[in-house]
């Protein structure tokens, strides 16, 4: 899995998406970030976004699935998070609390926390959201006890409410 993000790593620099070059490189230090012992890999697969009419969704490539994925383990994904995914400008999105569809995710939770997810999009050659690498895990306690100042993605969070609320 790890080696899996270095890959995402590489691709972001040598093939930027078609995204604002400061949210890209943002998205890449956060994977550098979490590849640096920050994040407890536990689960890996690709998924390919279908658009529809009424609904899209994110369909699992099974033969890409690692660690808890590698067997057809799930996670749920409202679809209102996935429209937002594929709407953002972000190329790494995640979101705390996700919870599974079958039993193998939930015997690998620590102490009943739900895993946390990060997804990396990937790009059609037009440069439309095509799919999703994603990543289930848990963060380390060295990521919890860090000013959210010093996390990539996170401290652009902080600096816009910062901003918003003026204050110091």
């Amino acid at each position: 899995m790890r080696e899996k993000v270095k890959a995402l790593i590489g691709s972001l620099e040598s093939t930027p998406p078609p995204l604002p070059a400061d949210e890209v490189s943002e998205g890449r230090r956060l994977l550098e970030w979490m590849e640096a012992r920050h994040f407890v890999f536990l689960g890996y697969r690709y998924y390919k976004l279908e658009r529809g009419s009424n609904e899209d969704r994110l369909v699992p490539y099974t033969r890409t699935g690692l660690g808890v994925l590698r067997n057809g383990g799930t996670c749920r994904y409202p679809l209102r998070l996935q429209r937002y995914f594929a709407a953002s400008s972000q190329p790494c999105t995640g979101k705390g609390a996700v919870d599974s569809d079958e039993g193998e995710l939930d015997r690998h939770r620590a102490s009943g926390e739900y895993l946390d997810y990060i997804g990396v999009k990937s790009f059609d050659e037009r440069g439309r959201v095509n799919g999703e690498h994603r990543f289930l895990g848990l963060w380390t306690s060295t990521a919890y006890h860090r000013s959210p100042r010093d996390i990539p993605v996170l401290r652009r969070k902080v600096e816009r409410v910062i901003e918003y609320f003026g204050l110091d």
